[in-house]
C-alpha cells in the first residue's frame, strides 16, 4: 500500500506512512489495484494527446523535448513512478508499421 499523501513516496509501516507520521495528517491508502497498468496509461496518454487543442508534431527530424515533457506531465498527475534504470532493456520496439 502507499499513500496519497505523500504521492506515493511514503512507505506504509503499520498502518502509518513514514513521511506523514508525526504531522497530523492521516495518510490516505490506495492499493496496487488503483494504479493503473502500463497498457492503461499507454491508451490514457494517447487519448490525451489525440484530444489536446495543441499540435504537437513528433518524428526523427522533430526536437524530441515536448515529447518528453508530455509523458512526465502524464505521469505525474497520474501518480505513475519514475523509470526504473535500464528501463530501455525491457522493451521491443515494432519493427513494423500498422496501419
Amino acid at each position: 500500500m502507499e499513500c496519497y499523501n505523500c504521492n506515493g513516496l511514503g512507505t506504509l509501516e503499520q498502518e502509518s506512512c513514514r513521511l506523514c507520521r508525526g504531522t497530523g495528517i492521516e495518510p490516505e491508502l490506495k492499493s496496487m489495484t488503483d494504479q493503473l497498468t502500463a497498457s492503461e496509461a499507454l491508451f490514457g496518454f494517447m487519448g490525451w494527446l489525440t484530444t489536446r487543442e495543441e499540435d504537437v508534431t513528433f518524428g526523427s527530424s522533430h526536437n524530441a523535448a515536448i515529447a518528453a515533457d508530455l509523458v512526465a506531465e502524464f505521469c505525474m498527475v497520474n501518480d505513475l513512478s519514475e523509470p526504473k534504470d535500464h528501463w530501455a532493456d525491457n522493451f521491443i520496439m515494432p519493427t513494423r508499421r500498422i496501419l
